[in-house]
């Protein structure tokens, strides 16, 4: 899909709910670092790598209550993102070098962030790069609210498809009641005839894809 606006993917309330997560969780040390560091990205994105990498050992791993699949750090990592200067191609830049250099927490904290950022559908290859990969966790976290809004429809049904095949519950799917179609339903069919004739197991879930609209 093109493009239609330079905003955010997410609307500014579900954006007000995260920081409102953040400051009601987090232990008041890692929220005062959280701030401090915020308010520095935002006078130099070129201290968002530092401080992006820091946020694990400042904030933890525990899981971000109401935000599935999300850690602390990662709701941590989405507003540093957040609070850099959104320059369009040098945001898109230092999320690309933060994802191809960082390790699978730290490309999963850039693939949650990708829909709370105004750069439009410029950051696609990071989420074409995390659906070529075979960690679970990446895939889930790139079929998200920015995969439904940018990703085109050819690539978006390959992913789904892939999720059946890797055992991924397509719940994980922003947009698949909207997005799903036709050609989806019958990708969904053959899939189904394939592990069928294997005597494979068939995901219970296939049928959200396969049933008619």
């Amino acid at each position: 899909m093109e493009a239609t606006t330079v905003g955010p993917v997410h609307d500014p309330i579900v954006i007000h709910t995260l920081n409102a997560t953040l400051r009601s969780t987090l232990t008041p040390g890692a929220l005062n670092w959280l701030e401090e560091s915020s308010a520095l990205v935002a006078k130099a994105i070129t201290l968002l790598g530092d401080h992006y990498r820091q946020a694990d050992p400042r904030c933890g791993r525990r899981p971000l209550p109401g935000w599935r699949g999300w850690s602390r750090t990662d709701g941590a990592r989405a507003r540093l993102l957040m609070s850099a200067e959104p320059d369009g191609p040098e945001l898109v830049a230092m999320a690309g070098s933060l994802y191809v250099c960082g390790d699978p927490a730290e490309r999963h904290g850039i693939l949650h962030a990708l829909p709370f950022l105004a750069i439009g559908n410029k950051a696609l290859p990071i989420v074409d790069d995390a659906l070529d990969t075979d960690d679970s966790r990446l895939v889930r976290a790139a079929l998200g609210p920015y995969a439904r809004a940018y990703l085109d429809q050819a690539r978006w049904r390959q992913a789904v498809v892939k999720c059946l095949s890797m055992g991924i519950p397509l719940a994980c799917v922003a947009g698949l009641d909207e997005r799903r179609d036709a050609e989806l339903a019958g990708m969904g069919e053959a899939f189904v005839r394939e592990r069928q004739a294997a005597q494979r197991p068939v995901p219970a879930d296939v049928w959200l894809i396969v049933r008619p609209r």
